[in-house]
């Protein structure tokens, strides 16, 4: 196979980080807020959160959202096998 079939999740994971680096993102990040995201962008289809939640890392403590999405950019980043392909932003 070409790619890991967690793949497919990477536009997700980047949505959300996306979103956490909009919206407040100087609050702080909580477990609560990692699983209502997980939810929100996969549609609340329970197999699609658990394997976001998954291939998210846990919130340290006194994170913020910003620093999380950082952390889940680099997840972004191991998905894809650290390259960037060109892609710009």
């Amino acid at each position: 196979m070409e790619s890991a079939p967690e793949s497919r999740y990477v536009p997700k994971l980047r949505h959300i980080g996306l979103i956490l680096d909009v919206v407040d993102p100087a609050g702080p990040m909580t477990e609560s807020t990692r699983i209502r995201l997980a939810g929100e962008t996969a549609h609340h289809d329970q197999a699609d959160v658990a394997v976001l939640l998954a291939l998210m890392p846990a919130v340290p403590p006194a994170s913020t959202r910003s620093e999380y999405a950082h952390a889940l950019r680099a997840v972004v980043r191991a998905e894809r096998g650290g390259s960037t392909g060109g892609q710009s932003g």
